[in-house]
Formats: C-alpha cells, sequence, structure tokens
C-alpha cells in the first residue's frame, strides 16, 4: 500500500467519523429538544389536574350550599 493509498483511506475514515459525529450531535440534541417538551407537557398536566381537582372541590361545595339552600326553603314552607 503506498502513502498516498493510506492518506486517502485515513482521510475517509476521518470523514466518515466526522460524519457519524455530526449525526450523533444531532440526535443528542433531538432527544434534548424531546425530553424537553415531554417535560413541559407532563407539567402541563400536573397543573391541569390540579386545576381539575380544585374544580372538582369548588363544584362539590357549591352542590352542599344548595342542599342547605333547599333545606331551608323547604323548613321555611312548613
Amino acid at each position: 500500500m503506498t502513502y498516498d493509498e493510506t492518506c486517502d483511506k485515513l482521510h475517509k475514515m476521518n470523514k466518515a467519523r466526522h460524519d457519524l459525529e455530526t449525526k450523533l450531535t444531532d440526535e443528542v440534541e433531538r432527544n434534548r429538544s424531546l425530553t424537553d417538551i415531554v417535560r413541559l407537557k407532563e407539567e402541563s398536566i400536573i397543573k391541569r389536574q390540579q386545576e381539575l381537582e380544585d374544580m372538582d372541590r369548588k363544584v362539590i361545595d357549591l352542590e352542599r350550599n344548595l342542599e342547605q339552600i333547599d333545606i331551608k326553603k323547604q323548613a321555611l314552607e312548613r
């Protein structure tokens, strides 16, 4: 094998390695972005769940208040 052939093979190997590292770096960045998106969505879901729980409690409180008003109304009508 000649010097030029060896140099050519080394250049090709280095280019292939560089291309692979570039693809890997792109993939790592894409994974980081996806991880951030998943985290934001999970945070949003947790926030919405808390809001729903608060609203459920308010509905229950309002229903109790309505029942108490109905009981008082019925007592007054007697």
